[in-house]
């Protein structure tokens, strides 16, 4: 089985350097271009399913991937963004100024750092990778393209990685990155981490 991992476009709270979670925030227009860019490089990957956080910047380029194929959009829960809480729309300054304590338990142990009124990366990895375990029992031989989120996508990484959950800041996910994750015989595989050479601009 062959897992196609993505992370949504650029939004104005990204361009912000705002947090953002389960607000549904939309794309930029750098955001929707990106999006368009990742459907074009996947037209030729032989797809059966494509899935997708149910939020918006996320379902766009599920949608631009799934339209040529004829196919829908399935949207799981498991795949919503970090719920961040009192943190929404916050800038880093923003936080540590209101959330002195908090930033500094994010600092040393993210893994188990109670977002206010949110959750943590442990709670989260737990909800992403059930969700993950379900799409690949759903296609155990075929390809499939799941859009998701930067959290979702490094805290589940982590986890294939055998990673501790703290050291999650080693692994990057830039804007509309690409991974590439293969199930095979009981083995997983990480294939391609944080690809992005499919949004340079001489690509047509």
């Amino acid at each position: 089985m062959r897992l196609i991992l993505l992370r949504h476009g650029q939004t104005l709270w990204n361009r912000e350097g705002r947090v953002q979670g389960f607000t549904d925030v939309e794309l930029t227009e750098v955001g929707e271009e990106q999006s368009q860019r990742v459907a074009l490089y996947l037209q030729g990957e032989a797809l059966e399913a494509v899935y997708s956080s149910p939020l918006r910047r996320a379902l766009y380029m599920a949608q631009r991937i799934a339209l040529p194929r004829r196919i829908p959009v399935r949207t799981h829960p498991g795949l919503m963004e970090l719920n961040q809480g009192g943190l929404e729309g916050l800038t880093y300054q923003e936080i540590a100024n209101r959330h002195p304590v908090f930033i500094e338990q994010w600092k040393k142990a993210p893994a188990s750092a109670q977002i206010p009124d949110g959750e943590s990366l442990e709670s989260l990895q737990e909800r992403a990778w059930r969700a993950m375990e379900e799409i690949v029992r759903e296609h155990p031989q075929g390809s499939v393209a799941v859009v998701s989120h930067n959290l979702v996508n490094r805290v589940t990484l982590c986890k294939l990685l055998q990673m501790d959950l703290n050291l999650y800041r080693i692994i990057r996910q830039d804007e509309a990155a690409l991974n590439i994750i293969e199930f095979t015989n009981g083995q997983t595989s990480l294939i391609t981490l944080n690809q992005t050479f499919h949004l340079s601009s001489h690509r047509e």
